[in-house]
């Protein structure tokens, strides 16, 4: 999962970015959250646009499918709390409920 950091007038604006398109990807969508299957531990886990997993079938062989939104994602990381530093960064981010 990548998260795109844009300086702008109003502050800082962050956004989740598809990992097929690098379009970004709403706080609140659903979206494929793709882990590797076992086994498989030295693969990175990603993060796409529903339509764009589908549009490109096989891309990520070897993965499991969750349908979850980022801003679910971004809470339980932040939750885990298991480095200070990127716990410290998400909640800076403090992302406003729609």
């Amino acid at each position: 999962m990548f998260i795109r950091l844009t300086d702008t007038k109003r502050g800082l604006l962050a956004e989740v970015m598809c990992d097929i398109c690098n379009l970004p990807i709403e706080l609140d969508e659903s979206c494929d959250y793709l882990t590797p299957q076992a086994g498989a531990s030295h693969l990175e886990a990603h993060l796409a646009h529903r339509t764009c997993v589908r549009d490109h079938p096989g891309r990520f062989p070897g993965f499991w499918s969750q349908i979850v939104s980022p801003r679910s994602i971004l809470q339980t990381i932040s939750e885990q709390d298991r480095n200070p530093v990127i716990t410290a960064f998400l909640k800076q981010l403090k992302t406003p409920h729609p």
